[in-house]
């Protein structure tokens, strides 16, 4: 975990203030109207996972932003065309890889985690298919949340002081990344819930005059 927000790190840097704008309107399109863009969230997910993949693979080597382009498109038309499979997916992931972290703070053996991340990945499953929006929800929010917060860090690389600062405290607790990236996405949850009321009863008003008419 800690070499993949390295590897994030480096790629903030080294795009640079050009990133600033991007990052902060994909964060404010994913906060605010996530869960009416479900499937583009989903596509956007699976490219994210693309990426990844084609790093891990193959490392450091001249060809892998080329890779890794191409695999941004597979797992955007595959996260695309899953729809709301590919997020009930996306919350076995999360549900499985969560459990597994959780067991691996305690310092058991690689079975146990294994073991963990299975079962946690069933009843991320299982949630998330009786709470398709929810899940939606939490994970545009949590998209979004990130992408802010690497907007914010792309910024603060301009002033050196500032970043050296945030990343010391971010090497001593990383707690304090956690509740950074956690406060946005709590306050995107509870808007996109209060808009998805808000759009519910719209609906219902709609209709009900509709009848009357």
């Amino acid at each position: 975990m800690d070499q993949l927000a390295c590897k994030w790190v480096a790629f903030l840097e080294h795009i640079g203030p050009m990133a600033v704008l991007p990052l902060l309107v994909g964060s404010a399109v994913l906060m605010l109207f996530g869960w009416r863009l479900w499937r583009v969230s989903a596509a956007f997910t699976y490219a994210l996972i693309g990426i990844g993949v084609a790093h891990a693979l193959l490392g450091s080597s001249g060809s892998v932003w080329l890779c890794a382009l191409g695999a941004a498109l597979v797992g955007g038309v595959v996260g695309y065309v899953l729809g709301l499979h590919g997020i009930a997916l996306l919350g076995a992931g999360a549900g499985g890889l969560m459990l597994a972290q959780f067991v691996g703070g305690f310092h058991l053996p690689t079975a146990a985690m294994w073991v963990a991340g299975g079962l946690g990945a069933f009843l991320g499953l299982g949630l998330a298919h009786l709470n398709l929006r929810q899940v939606t929800i939490v994970l545009t929010a949590l998209e979004g949340s990130m992408l802010l917060v690497s907007a914010l860090a792309v910024l603060s690389m301009s002033a050196p002081s500032v970043y050296r600062s945030f990343a010391g405290f971010a090497r001593q607790s990383t707690l304090l990344v956690a509740f950074v990236v956690l406060v946005p996405t709590v306050v995107s949850c509870f808007y996109q819930m209060s808009d998805v009321r808000r759009s519910a009863t719209e609906a219902l008003v709609e209709q009900r005059n509709a009848h009357r008419s």
